[in-house]
């Protein structure tokens, strides 16, 4: 199955982890996910079983200002990773970018 995760906060770099984390890591050993990365947090790289996806084109710190200005440029890398990638499930738990990724996936 390939699966496209939309998490609630930037998936590499935030300094705690949250429970996507814990679940898609375990997910991604018998699947596909993919995970777009937001610039938003300065934490350090954590490794990962997923496969990342750049989606930010202006690296903002401030998220309400960040997932604005990005909202154009992620809605265009979430269609194309649906298209391009055959992504039959996409979980959505982030606001802003979760509305982004389900308009891009009901078309």
């Amino acid at each position: 199955m390939r699966i496209l995760l939309v998490s609630t906060q930037d998936y590499i770099h935030h300094p705690i982890p949250s429970r996507h984390h814990y679940i898609f890591e375990e997910l991604a050993k018998r699947h596909e996910v993919h995970v777009p990365h937001f610039h938003v947090s300065k934490g350090k790289e954590r490794e990962t079983r997923l496969i990342v996806h750049e989606a930010t084109m202006s690296p903002v710190r401030e998220p309400i200002l960040h997932y604005t200005l990005n909202a154009p440029f992620q809605y265009a890398v979430f269609k194309k990773i649906i298209k391009e990638e055959g992504i039959d499930i996409v979980v959505a738990a982030h606001i802003f970018a979760g509305a982004a990724v389900i308009h891009a996936a009901k078309k």
